[in-house]
Order: structure tokens, then C-alpha cells, then sequence
């Protein structure tokens, strides 16, 4: 499994926690106040993008999306395990312990996972203070999943805008957990428990679960219940920047707009820009760059051996501004949103990110086959003889 800098005692967390879907009023005791705004203030944009990465990896570990043969393995992995967060630490942590007992042991999650740890080591099991990753989540990210997990199979649902007006209890355990607070949430005691010691030992994690990709996809899977708060997030765009951009530079001519749109991958850096928060900060590096421009070269000289003046009419979208999160549930509806004027997309993906996808082909099971997924090592090591015949015939079929 697998995507913030936002950790503080009781009192910075009035302040920091006003991310993701709520900007809330800190409270100290009493009734629990409205969820109110829908902000990412406080989210960098590593972190909102491992907040995108996540939302799909959720996604997986709750056997909702992913492998169809690992679904099921997923979907029932720790429902018999105990919701108390001491146990699953103990079972993560200490030596001699059984962790798929939490966790599949599931290789084809690796690449993916490698991701999020990329843009928030905070997230992995080692929390990035070892210098090296786990292959493993963090002891509060297995407790949150088993949470929703084991609700899901019971057929309950989250109150996510209750629990997240209760921040103060959330993060102080002296606070006396009423009835009201469990109706309310639709949590039981063991569950509010767990979800408090979970927060207590990593509060940054409680921006993941109200950004909004998490709030839409807890959403969409039924994990959560509907109310105003997931309304909020369901009506908000992810602000990603361009998704790409077309040159003009020859308009009187029929063209055909080939996207190549990097997603779930690890190879853009963050650089400081206005504010310190707009997707313009994300750059591709010099490997994403130079892959990509190999790329280009090796589709313009498919497309020439398909037909003969095919590269007078090819036209690649410009450098991209940001990584997106493009996947086999999301490719159709994303790529509209992202570049509607493009004839043919590539979604260039980290190395093994495609394992964890539930793809009958890298077509992405779209018939029309203006779609294809390439893992970005396989243009590294000229593996991609399939994927460019692929383009060349398309390409050749438009220029009939």
C-alpha cells in the first residue's frame, strides 16, 4: 500500500489541519463545529500529489480496483485482525510476526507504492528515516484501511463531515467520546479508538483523509457516506495544471495530436514557484526528458515506415507541467479533462506501476486503440517494439 508535512501538538493542529476538504474552527471541547470550506492550504504539491496517488492505491488494498485475480485477496485481508492499533503495530514492527496476516504480499503493488513513498516517505513503514524503503505502508495506514475495510464488509459506512468536525477529539484522547459522538460518526468505540491512536501517532495522515481525491474516492467505492462535505469535494476540480499543450505552429495543415502524459511516476522534481504551491512547480527530470524525446523519435520513425509523409502531420503535445494519476478506471474521463484536442494518447507510467493496474492489454481495453500505457523503463531499454507497430498503424489508418 501503499499519498504531507503536517504533524504538531494539540495546539498547532488548529492551524495545521485546516487542509484538504475542511478549513474547520479548532474546538476544545463541547458540540463538534461544521465542516466549512473546501481548501488544499497547507498541502505542497508532493504532497498533494501522493494524496492522488493514494486515493488510487486506496483503491487497490480495498480490493475496489487493481489485478482482478488480487480483488478478493484484498478485499478480505484483516477482517478477522482486531482493531487495535498496538496489535497491528506490534505485527508490523516486532520480529517473528506474521504481516500478511494485515497486508497481501502482493509484488504487483510494489511500483506504485514506490511512488507515494517518493513524494511522502512519511507514509512507508519506515518513515523515511532509514535511508532505504519497506515494502511495506505505515503502521497507520494498515490501521486506517483495516478500518474501512472491515466497515465496508459489515456494509456501514463512514460519516466522514461528522468525524472530521470532531478534529479536537480526534487528536486528544482525554476528550470523553459520547454516544452522540458515535452515532454521529457512524463509528463504533473500538473503531473511534483506533482512529484516534492512529491520528495520534501520525497526525498528518488526517489531511490525506479529507483531501479531496480521498474524499471522492472513499466516496465512489462506498466507503463513506454522502453529505455536504463530500459534495464540496466531488464538486472540486484537482487543480494539475495544463495536461497538455499543442503548438499552432502549422494550422493549415491536418494533424494528428499524439499526448504523452506522464502518470504515477517519480521522475519530476519540485522546484519553489509563487507561492509555493501551484503545479507549475513540478518539473520532469532529465531522465523523464530524455526518454520522452526518445520516445517522440521512435513514433516519428514507425509513423514514416506506416506512411511515407506521416511526420508532416504528427504533432506531440509540449513538456508537461505536472505528473498526473491516469489508471485503466479513470483513463477515459481523465484524458478528456486533461487534453481533449489529442487523437492518441500515451500514458507514460513508472517502472512496474502497470502491474498494479487490471489492464487485458496496454490498451487499456478501449476498443477505438487510441490508447496505450508504456512503462517508462521499457523506453529506457528499447522494449517497445509492440506498443510503437501500434501507433504506426493508427497513425497509418488516419492518413488513408
Amino acid at each position: 500500500m501503499t499519498r504531507n508535512p503536517r504533524w504538531a501538538v494539540f495546539c498547532l493542529l488548529a492551524a495545521v489541519f485546516t487542509a484538504g476538504c475542511t478549513g474547520m474552527h479548532s474546538q476544545m471541547a463541547g458540540p463538534p463545529v461544521v465542516a466549512e470550506a473546501v481548501s488544499e492550504e497547507g498541502l505542497s504539491p508532493g504532497q498533494q500529489y501522493a494524496g492522488r496517488v493514494l486515493a488510487y492505491l486506496m483503491q487497490v488494498v480495498l480490493g475496489r480496483a487493481g489485478p482482478g485475480d488480487l480483488r478478493s485477496e484484498w478485499s478480505r485481508r484483516g477482517l478477522d485482525v482486531p482493531l487495535d492499533f498496538k496489535r497491528i503495530s506490534s505485527i508490523m514492527l516486532e520480529p517473528g510476526q506474521n504481516r500478511t496476516q494485515v497486508v497481501v504480499f502482493d509484488t504487483r503493488i510494489f511500483g506504485l507504492s514506490e511512488v507515494l513513498y517518493h513524494y511522502d516517505p512519511r507514509l512507508n513503514l519506515f518513515k523515511g528515516t532509514e535511508g532505504r524503503q519497506s515494502l511495506f505502508p505505515s503502521v497507520e495506514l494498515i490501521a486506517l484501511r483495516l478500518l474501512l475495510l472491515q466497515k465496508m464488509a459489515r456494509g456501514e459506512k463512514l460519516r466522514l463531515e461528522a468525524v472530521a468536525a470532531r478534529k479536537a477529539l480526534l487528536f486528544d484522547p482525554l476528550l470523553p467520546v459520547t454516544e452522540e459522538d458515535l452515532a454521529a460518526t457512524g463509528l463504533s468505540r473500538s473503531e473511534m479508538a483506533l482512529l484516534q491512536e492512529t491520528l495520534a501517532s501520525d497526525p498528518h495522515l488526517f489531511r490525506y483523509l479529507v483531501y479531496p481525491p480521498m474524499v471522492r474516492t472513499l466516496y465512489e467505492i462506498g466507503a463513506i457516506e454522502s453529505d455536504s462535505l463530500v459534495a464540496r469535494c466531488l464538486g472540486k476540480a484537482v487543480q494539475t495544471g495544463s495536461g497538455c499543450r499543442f503548438s499552432t505552429a502549422n494550422p493549415s495543415k491536418p494533424l494528428l495530436r499524439i499526448a504523452l502524459l506522464p502518470s504515477i511516476t517519480r521522475h519530476f522534481t519540485l522546484k519553489p514557484g509563487p507561492g509555493g504551491k501551484s503545479a507549475a512547480d513540478f518539473r520532469p527530470n532529465e531522465f523523464y526528458r530524455r526518454v520522452s524525446e526518445t520516445l517522440k523519435q521512435r513514433i516519428l520513425e514507425q509513423a514514416e515506415a506506416a506512411h511515407p509523409s506521416a511526420a508532416d502531420f504528427l504533432l506531440f503535445s509540449g513538456p508537461p507541467l505536472s505528473p498526473q494519476v491516469i489508471y485503466p478506471e479513470n483513463h477515459a474521463a481523465e484524458i478528456r479533462r486533461i487534453c481533449p484536442e489529442a487523437d492518441f494518447a500515451v500514458i507514460l507510467v513508472d517502472k512496474d506501476v502497470l502491474r498494479s493496474f487490471n489492464l487485458s492489454s496496454k490498451h487499456g481495453n478501449r476498443e477505438e486503440g487510441n490508447l496505450l500505457y508504456i512503462d517508462i523503463m521499457d523506453i529506457e531499454h528499447s522494449l517497445i517494439d509492440p506498443e510503437l507497430e501500434a501507433v504506426g498503424r493508427f497513425v497509418a489508418s488516419r492518413l488513408k
